[in-house]
């Protein structure tokens, strides 16, 4: 993956794929170096990121190519399916699994606490290596880096995690964590799309001896 390209384009919305080191959204409506920039100059016309993906996290982003269109997409995309892919530490004694852990926001990060939001992920394992696992995890909640403190609260951080592992993981320049698959339904119409392994997450995984 070496630049943003579009996945799906339907009459009011198109989902993404966007890399990892380019964020989601900047300071200002569709500023530049961002994917809302890139996509809205592609268009020539304003667009608006629905959601968003942190910078160092890969995949597939639903944007609107029309204001009227955002809200009905989010409130879509809060009862859609989001699968993430994901590269982890360690050897879980579970294939799959439901993490339900309260987040907070906090200006340090998302942390695990019982007066945070509620928080589901459901991780099912796809493979194992020695060290470490690859797996998918589908949220049915959308809260900040909840795949990352949720696997690092059991005790499997991703590869290439700094904020939630310590110490701070090298083996790979980012967060091993990619935005996989999305299904959506928006005024009746289903837009569906998934995103491959990026290159990065693929060497990686051989690296650590990992089937994908």
């Amino acid at each position: 993956m070496t630049g943003p390209r579009v996945l799906l384009d339907h009459r009011a919305l198109v989902l993404c794929e966007k890399p990892a080191g380019l964020p989601t959204t900047g300071d200002g409506h569709c500023a530049p170096g961002t994917l809302e920039g890139w996509l809205s100059e592609t268009r020539g016309h304003p667009v608006w990121a629905v959601h968003q993906l942190d910078r160092d996290t890969s995949g597939i982003v639903l944007c609107a190519l029309r204001r009227g269109w955002v809200k009905d997409a989010q409130d879509a995309l809060a009862r859609g399916h989001k699968t993430y892919a994901l590269l982890a530490h360690g050897q879980p004694g579970w294939d799959r699994t439901a993490i339900e852990a309260r987040l907070l926001r906090t200006p340090q990060g998302t942390v695990v606490d019982e007066t945070g939001r509620p928080a589901r992920t459901t991780v099912e394992v796809v493979a194992r290596g020695p060290a470490a696992f690859a797996a998918t995890a589908r949220i049915e909640t959308g809260r900040t880096h909840q795949v990352r403190v949720h696997l690092a609260h059991r005790g499997h951080p991703l590869l290439g995690e700094r904020r939630y592992r310590t110490p701070p993981c090298t083996a790979l320049p980012r967060q091993a964590l990619h935005a996989w698959r999305l299904s959506v339904t928006v005024r009746g119409d289903r837009l569906e799309a998934e995103s491959p392994w990026p290159d990065d997450m693929v060497q990686a995984a051989r690296t650590f001896a990992l089937s994908i």
